[in-house]
C-alpha cells in the first residue's frame, strides 16, 4: 500500500492527521469540560477534525483541486465508517479494558488514523485512471 511515490502524500496525511487529532482532541476537552458526555463530545469532536482533513486533504495531501462532488461523497462515507469505529474502540477502552479516558481517545485516534490513510487514498482520492 506505500510505495516510495506514495510517501509523499503519506507524510503530508501524517501532519494533516495531526493537526486534526489537536482539533479533535481541543473540542473533545471543551465538551467534556462543559459537560457532555464522552460519546457525544467524540462526535462532535471527530467532526470538526473531519471537516478540516476534508479541506487540506483535498487540496494539499492528494492536490486534487476538481470540484468533484463523487469525492465529498465518498470522503464523508469514509468518515462515518471511521466515527463508528473509533467509537466502538473508545467505548470498549473505558468500559471494558477500564482504560483512563484520555488513553482510551488515543488508542481510538490511533486505529482510525491507519484505517482512513487507507479508504482516503485508495478509495477518496484515488489518482485517475487513464482509460
Amino acid at each position: 500500500m506505500l510505495s516510495k511515490n506514495s510517501l509523499p502524500s503519506f507524510i503530508k496525511f501524517g501532519f494533516v492527521g495531526a493537526l486534526n487529532s489537536g482539533i479533535d482532541f481541543t473540542v473533545f476537552a471543551l465538551l467534556l469540560f462543559l459537560g457532555s458526555q464522552e460519546l457525544l463530545a467524540q462526535c462532535a469532536a471527530y467532526t470538526c477534525g473531519v471537516a478540516n482533513s476534508y479541506l487540506m486533504n483535498r487540496s494539499w495531501t492528494f492536490k486534487d483541486s476538481a470540484a468533484d462532488k463523487g469525492h465529498l461523497f465518498r470522503f464523508l462515507a469514509v468518515n462515518a465508517v471511521m466515527l463508528l469505529f473509533t467509537s466502538v474502540i473508545l467505548h470498549g477502552c473505558i468500559e471494558i479494558l477500564v482504560w483512563p479516558l484520555w488513553l482510551a481517545k488515543l488508542a481510538a485516534t490511533g486505529c482510525g488514523s491507519i484505517l482512513n490513510y487507507a479508504g482516503s487514498r485508495l478509495w477518496v482520492f484515488r489518482a485517475k485512471r487513464a482509460a
